[in-house]
């Protein structure tokens, strides 16, 4: 998973568990987590969840042209 970086040193998923997150914060993602590293935004304009971290959904680059998460992929088959 790629993880946050503060001062020059990578934060993993664990220590970000353990950090206090503003109860304010949106929460994003099929993870339910707040935004952190690289993410990417779902192209279909009704998607609920809107933003991704690129491990939750397989990435390591960002995609060229239009993306559409895993849950909007299914409805656009329908």
């Amino acid at each position: 998973m790629n993880g946050l970086t503060t001062k020059g040193k990578m934060i993993t998923s664990t220590e970000l568990m353990d950090m206090e997150v503003d109860p304010n914060e949106p929460l994003y993602c099929i993870c339910h987590q707040v935004s952190f590293g690289e993410m990417v935004g779902c192209d279909d304009p009704d998607c609920q969840i809107e933003w991704f971290h690129f491990a939750c959904v397989g990435l390591t680059s960002k995609p060229k042209g239009k993306w559409y998460c895993p849950q909007c992929q299914i409805k656009r088959k329908k």
